[in-house]
C-alpha cells in the first residue's frame, strides 16, 4: 500500500494521471534521467516510443527557482517537439 494512501493523500500528478488513463489516454510519472523529471508525460497515440505532452504540476512540493519552473524548462521541453501543459492544485 501506497503511504500517501493510507493518510488520504494522492499527489497532484498521480491525481492527473489517474483521470487520464481513465479515458484511454496512456501516461508514465517522473519521466527523465536528470534533476529534472516530467511528472506526467503523456504517450504518444501513434508511437508508444515517444511523449506527446509534458503535464507540470505546480503542487507547492518543489523549492525550485522560478526562472527555471516557468521559462527554462518548458522551453527545454519544447525544444525536443514535447508540447507543454500546466496544472495548478491551487
Amino acid at each position: 500500500t501506497d503511504d500517501f494512501a493510507v493518510y488520504g493523500y494522492v499527489p497532484l500528478k498521480a491525481q492527473i494521471a489517474t483521470a487520464l488513463e481513465r479515458r484511454g489516454i496512456q501516461c508514465e510519472l517522473d519521466v527523465g534521467t536528470s534533476g529534472f523529471r516530467v511528472p506526467v508525460a503523456v504517450v504518444s497515440g501513434s508511437d508508444p516510443t515517444r511523449y506527446t505532452l509534458a503535464i507540470l504540476c505546480d503542487d507547492g512540493a518543489t523549492q525550485s527557482e522560478v526562472f527555471d519552473v516557468h521559462v527554462q524548462r518548458p522551453q527545454a521541453l519544447e525544444a525536443r517537439g514535447w508540447k507543454v501543459a500546466r496544472v495548478s492544485a491551487r
